[in-house]
């Protein structure tokens, strides 16, 4: 497969303003990822060296001094070029002609295999599985590697042996690529390798970061997580890490950024595990696990049957968060639940909460099944709106304590509100199944 060099320019009213996207990263060992730069090659060094440290293709130039002689010839990797005149038969032979230019057209023909096969050069010419050509400035052939590897590119051989023609040195060479605020970072779906060093990118922002589907590898592990910033000059669904790989995945969020985490994986066991500061998590399929401490400052939401959301231990929520369920599973471990303020929305699926909820919690059912066992006597006074779905408090034997409830006729409460230890009555009891009986 070969990533195109893209020139994009767009005018402005001050003249003509030059964007550069290229694509890169396509090796054969380590992890495959296209890293696409909007600010050409300038910012802050990577400090990754493994797996995805963004580095550009091996390259070379050959230059013409005058005309191509016939007979002689021009190695590029494994392959032998040789000028001929007139044309000749053998894979390989290349057309010398009226110009240094021209000529050059024709072996960059032969090298890509492009139009002119039997008249630019040899009908029996085979492709270079090592190289691409491209005209240069003036009379010159810009040379780069297929393979993004520089270990493998740099030993591409570029001779001649030509009394006019000249390349710098006598293999390609590598250059260096740079990170830049705003970056895309995707891991392709060609990949199965793990990327589990160098993942402490904090001084580097992109602005998306997306593992495609067909990606097995893992990247990161539990206490190594893959810290970089993703962020946006302004507050909206734009700058998102992107987990639809079937690998498992450790990300923390940089405090400060704007990370929107989206989980579409079919690993139903050990997706995704965040730390850090995120901004929103959408869940549609996978696992994803709330490391301890965590901060979530907007939302959290799942949005299908098979999302599940694992929380075994305390997170930091501002009191504007809402954890929305639609569909799929949440499971909440001992530990108190979510910040005063905060909203607990069930619309669909199933949310087994062993922590306390908080005061001041507005816990708000449209449908689903929030199954509440505290461990222990809860002192904490959530809010009920209870419009359909299951309130179960059956698996407990702990008092379950509740401030204002509003209990709509679609609405199954299976338990006691106050069994076990007992506790304070409820401050406002609005129940609507006896006005408005099913």
């Amino acid at each position: 497969m070969r990533w195109l060099f893209v020139l994009l320019i767009a005018a402005t009213a001050s003249g003509q303003k030059v964007q550069r996207t290229w694509y890169a990263r396509e090796y054969d060992d380590v992890a495959i990822h296209r890293w696409i730069s909007t600010d050409g090659d300038t910012g802050p060094a990577s400090s990754w060296s493994t797996g995805i440290a963004p580095r550009d293709q091996a390259a070379g130039v050959l230059t013409l001094a005058a005309n191509a002689v016939a007979a002689e010839q021009v190695t590029l990797g494994t392959k032998t070029y040789t000028w001929t005149d007139p044309l000749g038969s053998a894979d390989g032979d290349v057309l010398v002609a009226g110009s240094a230019s021209v000529s050059l057209d024709n072996l960059i023909a032969a090298i890509n295999l492009d139009a002119g096969a039997g008249s630019k050069y040899a009908a029996a010419t085979t492709a270079n599985v090592d190289v691409t050509a491209a005209a240069g400035a003036g009379d010159t052939m810009d040379v780069t590697a297929i393979t993004y590897e520089d270990a493998v590119g740099d030993l591409i051989v570029t001779t001649e042996t030509m009394t006019q023609g000249s390349f710098a040195s006598a293999t390609l060479v590598s250059g260096t690529v740079n990170w830049v605020d705003a970056d895309e970072v995707i891991f392709s779906d060609a990949s199965v390798v793990d990327v589990t060093t160098n993942l402490n990118m904090s001084n580097v922002t992109v602005k998306h970061w997306t593992i495609q589907p067909g990606y097995t590898g893992n990247i990161g592990a539990s206490g190594n997580q893959l810290e970089i910033e993703i962020t946006s000059t302004s507050t909206a669904r734009a700058d998102l890490f992107i987990h639809r790989g079937s690998g498992t995945v450790h990300f923390s969020g940089t405090a400060g950024g704007f990370a929107d985490v989206v989980l579409d994986s079919p690993n139903l066991t050990n997706a995704l595990f965040l730390d850090g500061t995120i901004r929103n998590v959408w869940i549609k399929r996978g696992r994803c696990d709330l490391d301890a401490g965590i901060t979530i400052t907007s939302r959290v939401e799942l949005l299908g049957s098979e999302a599940i959301l694992v929380i075994g231990s305390s997170i930091v929520t501002p009191p504007e968060v809402h954890i929305l369920l639609r569909a799929g599973n949440i499971t909440w471990g001992s530990t108190t639940s979510t910040t005063a303020g905060n909203r607990m929305i069930l619309m669909g699926g199933k949310w087994t909460q062993t922590g306390e909820i908080q005061t001041q919690t507005g816990i708000e059912m449209y449908g689903g099944e929030l199954i509440y066992k505290p461990s222990a006597d809860t002192a904490d006074t959530p809010d009920l709106l209870g419009l359909a779905g299951i309130l179960n408090l059956s698996e407990t034997d702990r008092a379950v304590q509740f401030n204002d409830v509003i209990i709509g006729p679609d609405m199954d409460i299976i338990g006691d509100f106050t069994t076990g230890g007992g506790g304070p009555g409820l401050g406002v009891a609005i129940d609507l199944r006896d006005t408005y009986p099913r």
